[in-house]
């Protein structure tokens, strides 16, 4: 079976028991099926089982995958045969959408990921002269200390020669001055380190906090994350905050707090919302949580479909579990849900 299934140590932080588990994790790409090893108890932990929320481009070392509400950290190869194909086939790249690319910044992502690049991490910046200087030397220093950065990692097959020759043959004469991409791979590879490594610098928080809503693009729908963004920038709105989260179930349930024992799909919802990466969102406008509401749409996409097929639901829900978009309820609750991820979350 060595040729039909890559093979990978990952790590499970069980924060409820204050223990660290290690698993080895067999993904069987002929079927889309998975099983699992636990060193601990040196016994099989998980027998394969079709598993379609993993697929073989979320799979790399230093990626974070959700099986069955466990949020595990993909730590390292666990044969010659993964690492040799699997090193060849995927690398990482950061990117980078700067100030004058910020209107654009949806139709970016889509083409990016059309183009058979996952975005995996991705967060919003506001830098300093002085950082601006250090991390982008050759761009205008004014301009791009000026608003905020959106700075990305990426993954794919020759992920960096791919995104280079993106930005120099078609994303860049497109959208002129609005990206960068690291000169060398080695720069590559210290960008990711500084803002997404280990030992990342943590940069100070964009969201505003003000006249807000909080917009979060589920992860079944991640890969459409770039379209969504586009329609609520074309619709009006700013995206004043913006950061990929992979949330644990705990963080889950404490999000959506609110939903449990009022609505009946609660820990369906929950699972969802662990169930890969989540693209959270601060979004402003007057009177935003009702006017984000009617772009989002009613919680059924079928009715969506129905009643207003030009929401976002309507165009990208799947079911009334999987529908594409949270979007803040109450006009209350839009500052207390950006907080949670904006301020508690992020200063964990």
């Amino acid at each position: 079976m060595s040729d039909t299934r890559w093979v990978f140590l990952c790590r499970y932080n069980d924060v409820a028991a204050s223990v660290v588990r290690d698993y080895q994790l067999t993904y069987f790409w002929e079927d889309n099926t998975i099983e699992m090893y636990c060193f601990k108890t040196k016994k099989p932990f998980l027998k394969r089982t079709p598993y379609p929320l993993i697929q073989e481009s979320d799979l790399f070392v230093g990626g974070t995958i959700t099986i069955f509400s466990r949020q595990l950290q993909i730590v390292d190869y666990a044969d010659d045969f993964t690492q040799v194909n699997l090193e060849k086939k995927r690398t990482r790249a950061c990117g980078f959408i700067l100030p004058k690319g910020y209107n654009n910044m949806g139709q970016i992502l889509a083409l990016t990921i059309d183009s058979d690049l996952s975005i995996p991490q991705m967060q919003m910046v506001k830098f300093t002269e002085d950082q601006a200087k250090k991390i982008l030397p050759n761009c205008d220093v004014k301009s791009i200390a000026a608003d905020v950065v959106i700075v990305f990692e990426l993954v794919g097959l020759n992920a960096y020669g791919r995104w280079k020759q993106l930005v120099e043959t078609q994303l860049g004469p497109q959208f002129p001055e609005c990206l960068y991409a690291p000169a060398t791979q080695d720069e590559a590879n210290k960008l990711l380190d500084h803002f997404f490594g280990t030992t990342a610098t943590l940069y100070p928080t964009t969201a505003v906090f003000n006249n807000c809503t909080c917009c979060v693009v589920r992860p079944h729908a991640i890969k459409e994350a770039g379209a969504i963004v586009d329609r609520i920038l074309k619709e009006g709105f700013e995206i004043s905050a913006l950061k990929i989260w992979y949330l644990d179930r705990k963080n889950a349930e404490e999000f959506l707090e609110v939903y449990k024992g009022v609505v009946p799909e609660y820990q369906k919802l929950v699972e969802e919302m662990c169930a890969g990466p989540a693209l959270v969102m601060e979004v402003r406008q007057e009177d935003v949580v009702n006017q984000l509401r009617q772009l989002v749409g009613p919680p059924d996409p079928e009715i969506a479909k129905h009643l207003r097929p030009n929401t976002l639901r309507a165009q990208f829900g799947i079911d009334k579990i999987k529908n594409a978009v949270h979007c803040t309820d109450l006009p209350e609750d839009g500052l207390l849900e950006n907080k949670y991820f904006f301020e508690m979350l992020y200063a964990r």
